[in-house]
């Protein structure tokens, strides 16, 4: 016999169990029914007197069952006034989600917290919601660390069903590869997947994207492409698209050029998905591959295909391709198709993505020096450096390196120098072919400001840099040390 309760809520789910203090209990055993009347004290067909002994005993049962009948009246009215008092919790729920929609999330959490201050009166699964909304509103606020321990305290939860368990459990992830705790990425992705209730299609593509995404961070490509192929076996078919981007991004990593090629052109295939994300993305493999292959021309192609895609509409993503497609054109000396492609990118309405907006003004600036335009080349250096933001500091060198050029170009060798300088101080050996190329700029302001010492010594520095990977650069260099040493 089950150990478990009665369930007097006909709305609650049988097979949860849920605490005592979320059960009512039955009508009151104090009103307890009539006893049978015996077979001997039978009614007759009718009563000689009002007040006969038989009339007495009927009355007096009529009177009990009356009552009884009202105890349990008053047992029901509090068991209907208990659940009044219950139904709120939708509404605090609707209140959530309503907060949620909106992008509240600050109030999503105020909320959150006062609500678990009487969690008594939520189910299970309702408190279960209310960690995941917790949770949900810090990983919008970028506050990780708090929404890893929300999801914790919501796990922690007896008897949460499953399929709360494995949302908590994503918002889990989410909050540990922030954090960069891959490895817990990992972990917790595998804790979910392996719950057997979690047949959802969605929420099993996400574990899967998840520890894919931590393989590639933990430098693991050939275990991403593993978890990747298993996806493909294992997901829906409307998420394939996704699986078969990350495939060729893990066959890029591995140097699989070909194999990513043949992995986006089959996600490019499936043309009933139209997720711009993904779509862009494929697109970006294909152009990786293609000048990882060292065909441009090719690459060049995959990029006009892509601004030539109706499903292609997002600002951001056509910027990017029109960024893409202006360096090529600059590795093609192609200079004044390389500015039309970065002007066409800056002209893209509603674009927000800074990082892309940045190397659109560099590009810019790139094709302007080279056909010798120099205000405009030192405009779009400015506009490019007053962008605020920046992911990579090499990417601030590059600008100063071009805007020392321009000086150093027009007989400008103080203001070239400074620039050099300014460069020197954000570059670093990981990007050794913009620091070899500030050094050789900063010789050249230093021979012509008199300084022969000062520039030898700057030539030698930049010719001493191991891992430069421009074939050009070399050259550059030794006819610049050529010309320092006069």
């Amino acid at each position: 016999m089950s150990s478990h309760p009665p369930n007097p809520n006909p709305c609650r789910d049988a097979n949860v169990f849920y605490p005592p203090q979320f059960f009512y209990p039955a009508p009151s055993p104090s009103a307890s029914p009539p006893p049978s009347v015996p077979a001997s004290a039978s009614c007759p067909k009718q009563m000689s007197h009002p007040l006969s002994g038989e009339a007495l005993f009927l009355a007096h049962k009529i009177q009990e069952n009356t009552d009884a009948i009202h105890a349990v009246s008053l047992t029901v009215t509090e068991l209907s006034n208990r659940m009044s008092r219950l139904h709120p919790t939708q509404k605090f729920i609707q209140n959530i989600e309503d907060l949620v929609q909106k992008r509240d999330y600050q109030k999503v959490i105020s909320a959150v917290e006062t609500y678990l201050q009487t969690p008594n009166v939520f189910t299970i699964d309702e408190l279960g919601l209310l960690y995941e909304q917790h949770a949900f509103a810090f990983l919008q606020l970028n506050d990780f660390l708090k929404a890893f321990r929300s999801t914790q305290m919501g796990l922690q939860i007896p008897h949460l069903n499953n399929l709360n368990r494995a949302n908590l459990y994503l918002h889990m992830t989410h909050a540990l590869f922030f954090l960069g705790s891959y490895n817990d990425v990992i972990i917790c992705a595998n804790m979910a997947l392996a719950l057997q209730e979690v047949n959802a299609p969605l929420i099993k593509a996400k574990f899967y994207a998840s520890k894919i995404s931590a393989h590639m961070r933990l430098n693991q490509p050939q275990k991403a492409l593993d978890v990747t192929i298993e996806a493909l076996a294992k997901t829906s078919p409307t998420d394939h698209k996704h699986f078969y981007r990350k495939k060729a991004e893990a066959h890029n990593e591995l140097q699989q050029h070909d194999a990513a090629l043949e992995a986006a052109d089959k996600g490019l295939g499936i043309t009933e998905v139209n997720d711009e994300f993904a779509i862009s993305k494929l697109y970006a493999s294909k152009i990786y591959a293609y000048m990882s292959l060292k065909q441009p021309q090719k690459a060049l192609d995959v990029i006009i295909e892509a601004l030539d895609d109706s499903k292609l509409n997002d600002p951001n993503y056509r910027a990017y391709f029109y960024r893409k497609k202006a360096d090529i054109h600059n590795q093609f000396e192609e200079y004044e198709k390389a500015r039309e492609a970065a002007d066409n990118g800056l002209k893209v309405s509603e674009l927000t993505d800074q990082n892309t907006l940045k190397l659109l003004y560099l590009n810019k600036a790139d094709a302007h020096i080279n056909l010798a335009q120099y205000p405009e080349t030192l405009e779009a250096v400015e506009k490019g450096l007053g962008i605020s933001e920046s992911i990579d500091p090499n990417m601030q060198a590059k600008f100063h390196w071009i805007k020392a050029s321009c000086h150093n170009n027009q007989d400008q060798y103080p203001e070239a120098l400074k620039a050099a300088n300014a460069g020197l101080e954000l570059s670093g050996l990981n990007d050794p072919d913009i620091h070899a190329r500030l050094l050789g700029i900063k010789a050249l302001a230093l021979h012509n400001l008199g300084r022969s010492e000062d520039a030898l010594e700057a030539i030698i520095a930049a010719l001493e840099i191991p891992n430069i990977t421009d074939p050009d650069l070399q050259p550059d260099l030794a006819s610049i040390l050529e010309t320092v040493s006069l």
